[in-house]
């Protein structure tokens, strides 16, 4: 698994969340858009701070009899035992820091539902490959993962090509997968961004690097021209759109 893109990542995801509804959309879709809702048992891969998982629990229909959350990052992890102290599942539930890329894929086999939430874009293909390979009959993996031409998309293509690369490779793939093999249901999870560009100077910076994935000055300067391309000139929008992709994907009784 790759290293975050920048060292204040963490805070700036923190920060990104408390001025979009992108969490709450896609949770309030996978339990109101797919069969997550039919699952028992539930594994995150990189989980992150856990906002994803505890907001799906939140509406009340999924009473997992076993849930693991999986990040690398300690204080992810931290933040996410913090948060789920007021979760009624909380007994049933385990925080793992580990690099979910070195267990087994053969583990994951244990869990009905295995989420993998904008985490693709850290890991290389061959990962998806084997843990798509290895799903269980009773299994089905839950992948959220950007458009190429969202606005995260979009920024990569312009000033971080390898992410951008990365997100090409990871829906190509997905896109060639056999029906004969698999069943893969996809859908669309729309949601918005307070504009960045109608934010104090420093908060604009941190969104910029987040949506950039590089606090490195030279492509901080040229976000809001990029910016500028994607809101097709009316800068002072006060929302900009998010767009992504929700893959449900289970093996075929053979």
């Amino acid at each position: 698994m790759h290293d975050l893109p920048f060292k204040t990542y963490i805070e700036a995801w923190s920060f990104f969340r408390s001025i979009s509804n992108e969490t709450v959309s896609i949770a309030s879709h996978l339990v109101n858009h797919t069969n997550i809702r039919n699952h028992h048992s539930f594994v995150d891969l990189g989980s992150g701070d856990g906002e994803l998982t505890k907001n799906v629990l939140s509406f009340g229909v999924i009473i997992p009899k076993k849930l693991v959350l999986i990040d690398k990052e300690e204080k992810f992890l931290n933040a996410a035992k913090d948060s789920f102290q007021s979760v009624p599942t909380l007994k049933k539930t385990t925080f793992l820091k580990e690099d979910f890329t070195q267990i087994g894929s053969k583990v994951f086999r244990k869990f009905d539902a295995i989420l993998a939430i904008h985490m693709l874009y850290f890991v290389e293909l061959e990962f998806l490959i084997k843990l798509l390979n290895k799903l269980s009959m009773e299994s089905t993996c839950y992948i959220v993962i950007d458009k190429l031409d969202s606005l995260f998309g979009v920024c990569w293509k312009e000033m971080n090509p390898s992410y951008f690369e990365r997100l090409s490779q990871i829906l190509e793939y997905i896109n060639r997968l056999s029906n004969d093999e698999y069943n893969v249901e996809k859908s669309e999870i729309d949601s918005v961004l307070t504009n960045p560009l109608l934010l104090p100077p420093n908060k604009m910076r941190t969104i910029l690097s987040l949506l950039f994935y590089s606090d490195d000055e030279s492509v901080i300067a040229k976000g809001a021209e990029v910016l500028n391309i994607f809101t097709e000139g009316d800068m002072c929008q006060p929302n900009i759109p998010l767009s992504c992709y929700c893959f449900e994907i289970s093996k075929k009784q053979k």
